[in-house]
């Protein structure tokens, strides 16, 4: 999986420079470098959904020429080893010890608050007692990668109301976190440090252009 990780991270530190040929490039190898069914299963859709013309080649153009280096080197690399090349000891050794086949990622919920009060969401009835603490996420996310599970998605409320977010994901560089996010907690200062971790890739949550999302999250939201 390392190995995976470092191949990956210098092919798409090059791929700017032909983001099409590059795309398919990768999956094409990781095509022919699958071997488990999981494993195969991936490398097809990814294969199809980067084929010529269609809407994943576009995405994965801006993804390749438009994200930040340092994102795309880390973030990516890491999200697409993790999710196909996991150890496959560790694997059946959780299967034979537990009889479940631990997940390939984990959503985690570490505040349930908001700073915006949108119409019909539960967010706004939670308080900062509710929030989970550091110490407890961090174990949470090292047993889940002692056992496989290197991808986590950091939901809520809005993550960004748990104030060491940041300084969670920095513990642990070899997992891909991406945050559910408003973004209206994204400064400047943030931005940076979000780059600089390179292991971070925010998801934007949106109701539609600006009418449609500041009719329910707010005027000025969008």
């Amino acid at each position: 999986q390392a190995m995976v990780t470092t191949a990956l991270s210098g092919a798409l530190a090059v791929a700017a420079k032909s983001p099409e040929k590059a795309s398919r490039g990768i999956a094409f190898a990781l095509e022919k470098s699958a071997k488990t069914q999981q494993q195969r299963v991936i490398a097809s859709w990814l294969k199809d959904y980067l084929a010529p013309g269609t809407p994943g080649e576009a995405y994965a153009k801006r993804l390749l020429t438009q994200l930040h280096p340092n994102v795309r080197k880390h973030f990516l690399a890491s999200f697409v080893s993790n999710l196909m090349f996991r150890d496959p000891g560790i694997v059946e050794q959780v299967i034979a010890e537990t009889g479940v086949k631990p997940p390939l990622l984990m959503a985690i919920s570490p505040s349930m608050r908001c700073n915006l009060r949108c119409i019909g969401c539960y967010a706004g009835n939670y308080s900062r007692k509710d929030d989970m603490s550091f110490e407890l996420v961090d174990r949470i996310i090292t047993e889940a990668e002692e056992i496989g599970t290197r991808v986590f998605f950091m939901i809520g409320g809005e993550p960004f109301m748990w104030p060491p977010l940041l300084d969670l994901i920095e513990r642990h560089p070899d997992s891909a976190f991406q945050p559910y996010t408003n973004a209206t907690m994204i400064d400047e200062k943030t931005a940076d440090r979000i780059v600089e971790l390179g292991n971070v890739c925010l998801a934007v949550s949106l109701e539609g252009f600006e009418k449609e999302t500041d009719a329910r999250r707010g005027k000025g939201t969008f």
